[in-house]
């Protein structure tokens, strides 16, 4: 039939990635030093250890946890240490990083470890654009792709901006005049 409708971009062969499969499920909790602090500012040592020996850290238990500061305050190198010895037996894992700097490293880490490359390998693979994607989740996808795949893109497939396309060997280029 002359009337047919083809879908030129199913046809393709092209492999969607959406890197939102990779973001951390669960954000954080927050423990902020200052409210062990007098007036949120001064860290005297005797009282600092006896209200973190006294808090009640197995509301913490399984949870990520973010150690900061919300105010000003000079603190101390030894004062998250401090607080992560007392939650190191009730959470999974603890952290100084602020809690967008942990979600991005966290986000890194998973696409880092679960990203099957196997099935992209020889592939034409188009990196979804997301704009709750981060710029480092391409840079870091790509940098795990590019030795694999047959080709990269970004964007929507059928408006995909071209990134690689491997070279195959023996191949003439189009600045060789032989």
């Amino acid at each position: 039939m002359a009337d047919e409708v083809i879908n030129r971009v199913a046809a393709s062969g092209l492999v969607v990635l959406d890197l939102r499969q990779f973001q951390p499920t669960t954000p954080p909790v927050v423990v902020d030093i200052s409210a062990f602090l007098v007036q949120g500012l001064m860290l005297r040592e005797k009282e600092f250890r006896a209200q973190v020996l006294h808090t009640d850290w197995s509301e913490y238990t399984g949870q990520t946890v973010c150690i900061g500061c919300s105010t000003d305050a000079l603190v101390p190198y030894w004062a998250p240490l401090f607080v992560a010895t007392q939650l190191r037996p009730y959470a999974a894992s603890i952290s100084t990083l602020p809690p967008a700097e942990w979600h991005l490293q966290q986000w890194v880490a998973n696409l880092q470890t679960t990203l099957d490359l196997a099935s992209y390998a020889g592939k034409k693979v188009v990196l979804q654009a997301q704009a709750t994607v981060p710029a480092e989740l391409y840079v870091q996808a790509g940098r795990l792709l590019l030795p694999v795949v047959a080709s990269l893109m970004c964007g929507e497939p059928g408006y995909a901006v071209p990134i690689y396309k491997q070279v195959i060997a023996g191949a003439r280029s189009a600045k060789d005049p032989s």
